[in-house]
């Protein structure tokens, strides 16, 4: 199973005041979620710096997603995700079916010596396009009501 970040849509009137307990107690359930691939994450994840946060374990309002833990998206955050989306899947409609990405360099163990070796990952453009578009839409929905994305990182 590869990693991934959840993305669940919380109406404003819904109290969240551990979002770790939340996570657990919700995550199979919560109807309004999305799933993003870690490698796809990682390829996007300058741009997903752009966007405005809030850090609930450091109280503090910041840019970007948090990779291994929670992250709130308000506004005017989920308007600039919309918009960082949108042209993430124009990119991705242009590319062929099957497409290889540039991953995180891995450490090779070779004899006493080591070296290290980019990763390069096999892409299935439908797949990448639907889960963007997932995501997209997800965010429209909070951007149309009073509510927020919470971001579950890996």
């Amino acid at each position: 199973m590869s990693l991934s970040h959840d993305f669940f849509l919380i109406p404003e009137e819904v109290i969240i005041e551990d979002g770790v307990e939340w996570y657990l107690n919700n995550r199979d359930t919560w109807t309004y979620k999305v799933h993003i691939s870690d490698l796809i994450m990682d390829y996007m994840f300058d741009t997903f710096q752009w966007i405005p946060t809030y850090n609930p374990i450091t109280g503090a309002e910041e840019n970007g997603l948090n990779i291994y833990d929670l992250t709130w998206i308000k506004e005017p955050g989920i308007n600039k995700m919309i918009r960082i989306l949108s042209h993430w899947i124009g990119l991705m409609r242009e590319a062929p079916d099957s497409f290889c990405i540039g991953g995180k360099a891995i450490w090779k163990e070779d004899g006493p010596e080591g070296f290290w070796e980019e990763a390069k990952y096999k892409i299935d453009k439908p797949e990448i396009i639907h889960q963007l578009t997932a995501l997209h839409d997800l965010a429209i929905q909070g951007a149309k009501g009073k509510s927020c994305i919470l971001h579950y990182g890996i």
